[in-house]
């Protein structure tokens, strides 16, 4: 648990250590509801989660850098599962403030409980718009994940499809 507490921990300073060397320009929490089908599992509705933190960092053109964090903490019956999942894309778009973009990233999912850890990795890509006045707006994002197999997660290859709404504050 301490490995992965402190990995999870090194890991997120890395990705949002350029949000101190350069001024952030967007950050922002999101809800959403996704629809998960598993390889030969039936398919299952969430909603509510993924529920993520991002922080969007500007750069030169249409590009902007985008890690993000989720963060899942579950307790029952005398056993804890943690979840994080750690991920970075890349958002194109004419504006970084209002309007459509395109989006595409990969995560690393870090998982403990039981008494063991494991280590995932997805892909995904989106479309998605923002609207806002003065330092805050919303956004909203149709996206696509693939979670690759993970026989140390107990993971199977899984496919999500789901849409995503947040607030977006800017500095």
């Amino acid at each position: 648990m301490r490995k992965l507490i402190g990995t999870t921990l090194l890991v997120a300073g890395v990705l949002l250590t350029p949000s101190l060397a350069v001024a952030q320009s967007e950050w922002g929490v999101d809800v959403g509801i996704v629809y998960s089908k598993p390889s030969a599992s039936p398919g299952v509705f969430q909603i509510g989660t993924p529920v993520d933190v991002r922080v969007g960092l500007k750069s030169a053109g249409q590009m902007m850098l985008e890690p993000r964090f989720t963060f899942l903490f579950a307790s029952g019956s005398g056993s804890t599962l943690t979840l994080a999942d750690l991920g970075l894309n890349l958002l194109f778009g004419s504006n970084h403030r209002s309007g459509m973009y395109l989006t595409a990233g990969g995560a690393l999912t870090f998982a403990s409980g039981g008494g063991n850890s494991a280590t995932g990795f997805s892909v995904n890509g989106g479309v998605g718009t923002r609207s806002g006045t003065g330092n805050g707006g919303t956004r909203i994002e149709g996206f696509v994940r693939y979670d690759l197999e993970s026989i140390d997660l107990g993971r199977p290859s899984t496919l999500n499809i789901g849409a995503r709404i947040g607030m977006s504050f800017w500095k």
